[in-house]
């Protein structure tokens, strides 16, 4: 077994016969021999195998499912559950593909959206990719040029 004190044994990798040397054996002191890479091998070895093992690339691999797809899906999985409902008495079903429809008015819990003209506003177009204005840019340059102001005052306190 090989230590830190460099006690152990130099052995031979098991595929291609080149010296390598336990773990923590530095280099320097042992000139001539490979990084042991674990299961006998060395680690040029060791990582061929690893690639070897790994699958090429995927021919015909079908693109991500898109939104209709996934509402077919749903929809066939609620057919096939529905005998069950109603074996159990279930006499409503809801409609699934109403199931994401938006509310007419905003409910209480519903995030308003700030209007153009703030900086609210500038930063909700900057993560929706979103042409900017020019009432909500300089929105932005007001409120950023009174930060700047506020924290010049506290740093002059």
């Amino acid at each position: 077994m090989a230590r830190r004190n460099g006690t152990g044994t130099i052995k031979p990798c098991l595929d291609c016969g080149r010296p390598i040397r336990p773990k923590h054996w530095p280099a320097a002191k042992h000139p001539g021999t490979l990084a042991h890479a674990g299961n006998g091998k060395c680690s040029g070895c060791n990582t061929k195998k690893i690639r070897e093992t790994q699958p090429a690339d995927v021919v015909g691999v079908p693109e991500r499912p898109d939104t209709d797809y996934n509402r077919r899906a749903l929809l066939d999985y609620f057919a096939s559950r529905r005998k069950f409902r109603v074996a159990l008495g279930q006499t409503e079903f809801p409609n699934p593909l109403n199931l994401k429809a938006e509310p007419e008015e905003p409910t209480p819990m519903m995030r308003r959206q700030h209007p153009c003209g703030t900086d609210a506003a500038y930063r909700r177009h900057i993560r929706n990719k979103e042409t900017i204005d020019d009432a909500c840019r300089e929105a932005h340059r007001i409120a950023c040029w009174e930060y700047q102001q506020r924290k010049r005052k506290e740093k002059n306190k």
